[in-house]
C-alpha cells in the first residue's frame, strides 16, 4: 500500500542528508518522490549502470555487493531503513559502483534525476545545501588540518564532503589497511587504538565531536596507524581521497595552505624514482648534510690556491729566469713523466675514489708549470703576460672545480620506501651505485653521531641485514639520523601490520561468507575514483614504432621465457672475444677467394695462390672460424637467471658435459646492489649487478642494463614475498577450518551425551 506525502515528509526529516533543508524544501522534495515496492531477491540498481535516481529504504533491508575479479558477488554491507542509497550517482551522474538487491520485502522511496533538476531550476542553492550543510563547514574551521584556508577554499573542500552512519560496536577503519578517506566526528564517541596498546593493556585513545583521523591516509594513502572503533552511535563526515587530490590539482593552492604534520609534508615533497615499483612510495629522501658540501669546497679551495699559489710564486719569483735550458728540459720530462704516472697508473695510487681529484689538482699544476717554462724559453714572453696566460684559466678551472663538487654532493642520495631502503652514490660521467634492502630483511639499525654531527644535526645510520659480503647498507652524514632510523623502524612495522591485517581481513571475509554474514559498510569503497589518461611520449611513440618494424630479439635487454628472465654479458664483451677470429676470418677468407679467382691464367698458367699456400689459407679460414663459433657459443651459454622462486648463475659447455651452476631462493636475498664502473660503462650501458644471500654472493658481471637487472631482480623478490604470504594464508585456513571441523564435532558429541542423558 502506498505511503502519504506525510509520511515521506517525516521520513526526509530523519535523514541527515536532509536534515538542514527548511520545511518548504521537504514539502517540494517529498512531491518528486516515488513510492516503490519490492519482493526479496529485486536488483534496483546494478553496478556500472549509469546513475538516474536516488533510493530511501522505507521498510525493509537490502544488500550492496559487488562484482570480483573472477565475476562473483561480493557482499559489502546489508542496509536497513532509513538509511538512503544512490546519492552519488544523482548528484554527480557517475555510473554504479556496487549492485544494491533486497534481502526482504522492502518499501523504497524513488527521486529521479530529471524531477531533482527541475527542483534545481527552481532552487539553485540547493544543490549546495544538500551537499555542503552549514555544519559541515564548521566542522572543517575546527580542523587544524584546514584551519588557513581561505572562506573560497573551505566551501570547495566542504562540496567533497559525505556523510556515514556506524552503529555501536561498528569499526570503521582496521589499522595497516589502506585508507582511502578522512573522517571528522559530527556525533558520537570513538576509540582509536593500536595492535601495540592493546598488547600493553591500554584502551587507547577516545575520539570525541569535531574530533579527526585519517591525515596520513588522505594525503599520502599510508596504511592506517590505528583501529577506530564506535563507542556510541556516531555520524562522521568524510573525504575521499580520489576526490580530494582531483580538487588540490584544480587548485594547488589548497595543498600550500594546509597545516600538515611534519612528516607529511616531508613525503610530500619527496620525489619520485623510476626504479620504484607500483603502488610504492618515497616515504623520507634526503642527500648528506650540507656540511659535506661545505668541508669539500673548503678543502678543495685550500688545495687549489695554497699550492697552486705558492708553485707559481716560486716559478715566477726564483725558479725559471734563472733556470738553464738543460734544466729546464729536465723539469719538462720530470713533469711528462710525472703526468704518466699519474695517467697509466692512478688506480694505484694512495687517493682512490673520491679523493682521486688531488691528483688530478697537482697534475694541473705541472702541466701549467710545463707551461710556463716552455712560453719563457722559447717564445721569449714577459712574464706578466705568461702569468695571466696561466691564472685565466687556472681560475676558470678552480670555478669549474666548485660545480662539480656541488654537482657530486647533489647526485648521491638515500631513499626509504614503503617497502625498501636505497643508497645511491654517483660521480658524474664516472661512476654510478645503487645498493638497496628490503624493509623485511632488516636485522637491526644503528646510529653513531660525532662531536660535530651532535653540534650540527648529522650522523651515520647503518642498517644491517643477514648478507654474506658488508650485509649493511650504510647512511652517511644524513640529518636528523635518530629520525632516519625511527623512519625505517615505522614503515617495517606498517608493512608487518598491513600483511597480519590483510591476512585476517582475508580470514574473516571467508568466515563471514561461509557463516552467511556481512561486514558493515565502508563508505569510500562505495565512491567513484579518481582516473588519470596515461601520458605518453614522444621517445615511447617512437621506441613503439621501432618495435613494431625491427626483430624483437635486436631491442630485447633480456631473454625471457615463461616465466623467467635471462641475461648474458654484454654484447661488448662478446664483440672484444670475437674480434680477432672474426678478423682473421675476413682476411683468410678474402685471401683465399682473392687467390682462387687468379689462379688460372688465360693460357693456363698459374697467377695466383699455389695450392698449398690456397689450402693453408683455407685451413686458417674454418680454423678461426670455428674459433669465432666457439667464443659465441661460450658467450651464449654464460647465463644469469631468476625466475619465480630463484636467481641462477649458470656457465655451461654442453658439448663437454661442464656446467658450473649456482642456485638460491629469492627469499633469502638479503642487498642488491648495482654498480655501474665508469663514464664508457654508461654510454653503453653496461654495468654489475650484486645479489647478497646470507651463505653466498652473486655476481651479474657486465650485464646490459644493470639498473633493469636490478630493477626486474626487486620486483620479483617482491612478488615472491607476496605470494609466500599468500600460501601462508591459505595455510592457515586450511588449518583454522580444520580446527573448526574438529571443535564443531566434539561439541556436538557432548551435546549428544548430554541429551542422552
Amino acid at each position: 500500500m502506498a505511503i502519504t506525502v506525510d509520511e515521506i515528509e517525516a521520513r526526509l526529516q530523519g535523514i541527515a542528508l536532509f536534515r538542514s533543508l527548511s520545511d518548504q524544501d521537504i514539502s517540494q522534495l517529498a512531491e518528486k518522490m516515488r513510492y516503490e515496492r519490492h519482493p526479496p531477491g529485486s536488483v534496483i540498481v546494478r553496478q556500472g549502470e549509469r546513475g538516474e535516481a536516488l533510493y530511501i529504504i522505507h521498510s525493509g533491508e537490502v544488500k550492496v555487493w559487488v562484482s570480483g575479479a573472477r565475476g562473483e558477488a561480493i557482499t559489502r554491507a546489508l542496509v536497513p531503513a532509513g538509511n538512503v542509497f544512490g546519492e552519488t550517482a544523482l548528484l554527480t551522474g557517475a555510473p554504479r559502483n556496487a549492485t544494491v538487491e533486497t534481502v526482504t520485502a522492502t518499501e523504497l522511496l524513488r527521486l529521479g534525476k530529471d524531477d531533482f533538476d527541475r527542483l534545481l531550476s527552481r532552487r539553485p542553492d540547493l544543490r549546495q545545501d544538500i551537499i555542503v550543510r552549514p555544519e559541515a563547514r564548521k566542522r572543517l574551521q575546527g580542523v587544524k588540518l584546514f584551519s588557513r584556508l581561505s572562506e573560497k577554499d573551505m566551501e570547495r573542500i566542504a562540496k567533497q564532503i559525505g556523510i556515514v552512519y556506524y552503529p555501536r560496536g561498528s569499526t570503521v577503519c582496521q589499522e595497516g589497511e589502506i585508507g582511502t578517506a578522512f573522517y571528522i566526528i559530527d556525533s558520537g564517541e570513538l576509540r582509536s587504538y593500536t595492535a601495540e596498546e592493546v598488547a600493553r593493556g591500554e584502551l587507547g585513545r577516545l575520539l570525541k565531536a569535531g574530533d579527526a583521523f585519517g591525515e596520513t591516509s588522505l594525503l599520502v594513502g599510508e596504511p592506517r596507524d590505528a583501529t577506530v572503533q564506535v563507542i556510541q552511535d556516531a555520524e562522521l563526515l568524510y573525504i575521499n581521497k580520489a576526490e580530494f587530490s582531483r580538487l588540490i590539482s584544480g587548485y594547488p593552492g589548497i595543498r600550500n595552505r594546509l597545516v600538515m604534520r611534519h612528516d607529511i609534508e616531508m613525503r610530500l615533497k619527496a620525489p619520485s624514482f623510476k626504479w620504484q615499483e607500483e603502488g610504492e612510495d618515497t616515504v623520507w629522501f634526503s642527500r648528506r648534510h650540507w656540511y659535506i658540501f661545505a668541508r669539500s669546497i673548503f678543502s678543495s679551495v685550500l688545495v687549489w690556491l695554497l699550492v697552486g699559489l705558492v708553485l707559481l710564486f716560486t716559478l715566477f719569483s726564483y725558479g725559471i729566469p734563472t733556470l738553464k735550458t738543460t734544466t729546464r728540459y729536465g723539469i719538462l720530462i720530470a713533469i711528462a713523466i710525472f703526468l704518466f704516472i699519474v695517467l697509466r697508473y692512478r688506480r694505484l695510487l694512495a687517493f682512490p675514489g673520491r679523493f682521486l681529484w688531488v691528483w688530478w689538482v697537482v697534475s694541473l699544476i705541472a702541466i701549467l708549470a710545463g707551461l710556463w717554462i716552455i712560453l719563457s724559453t722559447f717564445l721569449k714572453l714577459p712574464s706578466a703576460s705568461i702569468a695571466t696566460i696561466l691564472l685565466t684559466p687556472y681560475l676558470l678551472l678552480l670555478a669549474g672545480a666548485l660545480i662539480w663538487l656541488y654537482i657530486d654532493w647533489r647526485n648521491d642520495y638515500f631513499v626509504v620506501t614503503s617497502r625498501r631502503i636505497v643508497h645511491v652514490e654517483v660521480i658524474q660521467f664516472f661512476y654510478r651505485k645503487r645498493e638497496e634492502a628490503r624493509l623485511d630483511k632488516i636485522q637491526d639499525v644503528d646510529v653513531s653521531i660525532g662531536i660535530i654531527g651532535g653540534l650540527l644535526g648529522f650522523g651515520h645510520v647503518r642498517v644491517d641485514t643477514a648478507g654474506l659480503g658488508a650485509g649493511s647498507v650504510t647512511f652517511s652524514y644524513v640529518p636528523a639520523p635518530e629520525m632516519v632510523r625511527e623512519q625505517i623502524f615505522a614503515q617495517r612495522r606498517h608493512a608487518q601490520v598491513r600483511a597480519k591485517t590483510e591476512a585476517r581481513a582475508d580470514l574473516r571475509n571467508d568466515l563471514l561468507r561461509e557463516l552467511g554474514h556481512v561486514e558493515p559498510p565502508r563508505p569510500e569503497e562505495f565512491l567513484p575514483r579518481a582516473t588519470t589518461a596515461p601520458s605518453v611520449s614522444l621517445g615511447k611513440l617512437l621506441f613503439d614504432g621501432l618495435r613494431s618494424i625491427l626483430p624483437q630479439s635486436w631491442l630485447r635487454k633480456g631473454k625471457a621465457k615463461a616465466d623467467r628472465e635471462i641475461w648474458r654479458k654484454h654484447w661488448i664483451f662478446l664483440l672484444r672475444k670475437t674480434a680477432l677470429p672474426l678478423s682473421l676470418s675476413i682476411i683468410f677468407g678474402l685471401v683465399w677467394v682473392l687467390g682462387m679467382v687468379f689462379t688460372i691464367g688465360t693460357a693456363g698458367e698459374t697467377l695466383g695462390l699455389p695450392f698449398v699456400l690456397s689450402f693453408i689459407f683455407l685451413s686458417s679460414l674454418i680454423v678461426s672460424f670455428l674459433w669465432c663459433a666457439w667464443e659465441f657459443y661460450l658467450w651464449n651459454n654464460d647465463l644469469y637467471i631468476v625466475d619465480e622462486n630463484n636467481i641462477v648463475t649458470s656457465k655451461r659447455i654442453p658439448i663437454l658435459r661442464k656446467q658450473e651452476t649456482s642456485q638460491s631462493s629469492l627469499g633469502v636475498i638479503q642487498n642488491v646492489t648495482m654498480i655501474v664502473p665508469s663514464w664508457w660503462s654508461s654510454l653503453i650501458k653496461l654495468g654489475h649487478v650484486t645479489i647478497e644471500t646470507a651463505r653466498d654472493e652473486f655476481e651479474f658481471h657486465n650485464v646490459y642494463d644493470p639498473d633493469a637487472v636490478n630493477q626486474e631482480i626487486s620486483r620479483r623478490m617482491g612478488a615472491f614475498e607476496e605470494r609466500r604470504r599468500q600460501e601462508e594464508r591459505e595455510r592457515l585456513k586450511t588449518d583454522l577450518r580444520e580446527y573448526i571441523v574438529v571443535y564443531d564435532t566434539i561439541t556436538k558429541g557432548e551435546r549428544s551425551s548430554r541429551e542422552g542423558t
